[in-house]
């Protein structure tokens, strides 16, 4: 699991990370050379090496690492990262449990199109955490992230029409079309 996690990063981002990452070398390998790039800001590397830290893969298991190097490559940007951040929120790894500052980061990536942080919003509205519970805006999210290819997502929207009125499943529908539009 945590070397198709790796993989599946470096895969949508291999430009930038395959200066960091070779499948030939070992995990300690790999975590120094990306340790290079990121200490020269490269937001793709940084996001790597919060990944390995998170997951012990070539370093010590470090939450707190894996927020700190994450946090950077959030700031620049980079979606999984943003995704990664929040769940150390969520989660309260590395970080104080903050469903506030968890919503925030899921909804920079989601805005960058990442499915997982999309249906995490949707969950997030059903369950009232760090924001308003509101069905028809959890709804919405579970919408757009099965749209974006999420499986559970879907799921996640048809347990939350069961709850809304005909009108409200339409208006959130429409929110949803409304946001891909802009997005």
């Amino acid at each position: 699991m945590r070397n198709l996690l790796l993989t599946m990063f470096l895969l949508l981002n291999s430009q930038s990370a395959h200066a960091c990452n070779d499948s030939g070398q070992s995990d300690k390998a790999n975590f120094d050379n990306c340790m290079a790039h990121a200490q020269q800001g490269n937001g793709y590397a940084q996001a790597i090496i919060g990944a390995m830290y998170r997951l012990g893969q070539g370093v010590t298991q470090d939450y707190k690492q894996a927020v700190k190097w994450n946090r950077k490559a959030a700031e620049q940007g980079v979606a999984i990262s943003q995704y990664n951040l929040a769940k150390g929120y969520r989660n309260g790894e590395g970080v104080t449990q903050d469903d506030e500052q968890a919503v925030k980061w899921y909804r920079k990536a989601a805005e960058q199109g990442d499915a997982y942080a999309q249906n995490s919003l949707g969950v997030a509205y059903e369950q009232g955490k760090g924001v308003k519970q509101d069905k028809k805006l959890a709804h919405m999210w579970f919408n757009i992230a099965a749209s974006s290819g999420h499986e559970s997502a879907t799921e996640g929207r048809d347990r939350i029409a069961n709850k809304l009125s005909s009108s409200e499943i339409e208006k959130a529908q429409r929110w949803a079309r409304e946001w891909t539009a802009k997005h």
